[in-house]
């Protein structure tokens, strides 16, 4: 089963970023998600 998704981390209360000498952002506000999970049968 896989599973996907994304949330904001400014919905958290994380508003922490930085901006390099070029003008990019280093952390941006969303973050994606992706698990892999398998279950077996006992």
């Amino acid at each position: 089963m896989t599973l996907s998704g994304s949330i904001k981390r400014s919905e958290f209360g994380l508003t922490w970023s930085a901006v390099t000498e070029a003008g990019n952002i280093v952390v941006s506000d969303d973050i994606k998600l992706a698990a892999e999970l398998q279950f077996i049968k006992q």
